[in-house]
């Protein structure tokens, strides 16, 4: 039997030779960063089903609005722990979207649907809170 490190070796090699070796980084790093993103919402989500066993989507729904509400208030404040304010936010919607059987590819996708919708809305002028919303036909 070959040894299998010099077969890696010889694929890698080869495989260097043949095409862009900045492509084949770029592609390694593009999925080893898509790894690491579905492992931080799988870690997240699954803490929460253990620590959090009688929670439910609507339960974190309640939870996120009190932690938009400290994340506003930080930001008012130049609090320098706005960062957690930030995460704490995320995480809730992690779980929010697990409990609804979202998976976070299901959540990536969500996003640039949403993110497709917003480009082809017309935007109003801000209000004095400096919210921007959607023009609708009622507009």
């Amino acid at each position: 039997m070959e040894n299998t490190t010099e077969n890696a070796f010889d694929f890698y090699k080869n495989y260097l030779k043949a095409n862009k070796p900045k492509l084949f980084i770029t592609d390694l790093a593009t999925e080893y960063a898509k790894e690491v993103e579905k492992h931080q919402f799988d870690t997240i989500t699954q803490w929460q089903q253990e620590t959090f066993p009688d929670s439910s989507a609507l339960s974190k729904v309640y939870h996120l609005i009190e932690e938009v509400e400290e994340l506003k208030e930080a930001i008012k404040n130049k609090d320098e722990n706005v960062r957690l304010e930030i995460a704490d936010c995320f995480i809730l919607l992690f779980g929010i979207a697990n409990l609804l059987d979202y998976s976070f590819d299901d959540v990536k996708k969500f996003i640039d649907e949403k993110m497709e919708i917003n480009k082809a809305r017309k935007w109003g002028k801000a209000k004095d809170n400096g919210v921007i919303n959607h023009i609708t036909n009622a507009d």
